[in-house]
């Protein structure tokens, strides 16, 4: 799924499969994509004032084969003024946070 999602493929007519949170929940298969949906989608629905939204990091681009990787997402929500950042292929129980700002996190990532 990650290369179907690489900057070499996207651009093809080709839509890649996304579950919907509900199917994704009940299929027991995925990608971190899925699950970065899945906690978006979630968290509105039961805690909206937590401001979910998705992040993207954009970094310098990696050939693997003939895809080119460029992109990975997470999620991001607020809880106390503070941001915490969840959801992406380090699996679903892992939280970073909580931080001030999106820079601080971003620093500890690289």
């Amino acid at each position: 799924m990650q290369v179907q999602l690489s900057e070499t493929q996207r651009t093809k007519n080709e839509q890649p499969l996304i579950y919907i949170p509900f199917e994704f929940f009940n299929t027991e298969t995925g990608v971190y994509l899925d699950l970065v949906h899945f906690g978006v989608e979630t968290l509105k629905m039961i805690d909206p004032q937590s401001n979910p939204k998705y992040l993207m990091i954009e970094f310098y681009p990696m050939k693997i084969n003939d895809p080119i990787l460029q992109f990975y997402w997470l999620v991001t929500s607020r809880r106390g003024g503070k941001i915490n950042f969840f959801a992406g292929s380090k699996g679903p129980g892992y939280v970073a946070g909580p931080y001030d700002e999106t820079r601080e996190f971003l620093r500890g990532y690289e």
